[in-house]
């Protein structure tokens, strides 16, 4: 049950920095009802809530959080799509094609006012490293490393996505 694990999260942890994955698992009603819940439970991120054939649903979305696609290496060369449905996207190196892939991607996001969170599974700390050190140059959002105990998050320097709320500056991840 989701709401029976995000309140003994809560419970345990009223300090932590909340981000839940649905893993395209809801439904839009789903999504209308748990947004409040997740919103009162001090969530600050929902990654991809719905399945993405229907993922249009979000482009007129209200949100209290950032809403960021899981994104695939077939995704990749569509980030305007993306940007009319969601405020950021998850960036694994090993799902877009390695670090090359992925530093294009960075920068096309940064250009589309995306946030990027990078994500590092199956990967080890050692090869997010040039990706991390990459996204410290450049105007990309969020970076957030499931291998790595503490990583600053930050938004994009490159402008607010008018309507959508961004990623929290000062939040740190204890994942």
């Amino acid at each position: 049950d989701d709401l029976a694990r995000l309140t003994a999260v809560r419970r345990l942890r009223p300090d932590a920095w909340l981000m839940v994955d649905a893993d395209g698992a809801w439904d839009a009603d789903r999504l209308h009802v748990m947004l409040p819940i997740l919103h009162a439970h001090g969530v600050r991120m929902l990654e991809q809530p719905l399945p993405r054939a229907r993922s249009a649903a979000l482009a007129a979305l209200p949100r209290p959080f950032p809403i960021i696609a899981d994104l695939t290496y077939e995704q990749s060369t569509d980030l305007g799509r993306l940007g009319d449905r969601y405020d950021g996207i998850n960036l694994s190196l090993d799902a877009v094609g390695g670090l090359t892939a992925a530093l294009g991607i960075m920068e096309q996001a940064g250009q589309r006012g995306l946030a990027v969170l990078l994500d590092s599974p199956p990967a080890t700390a050692l090869s997010c490293a040039p990706a991390l050190r990459a996204w410290r140059r450049s105007a990309s959002a969020v970076a957030l490393g499931r291998t790595t105990p503490t990583v600053p998050i930050a938004t994009n320097s490159g402008g607010s996505r008018p309507g959508r709320p961004q990623p929290d500056t000062a939040a740190r991840s204890s994942i």
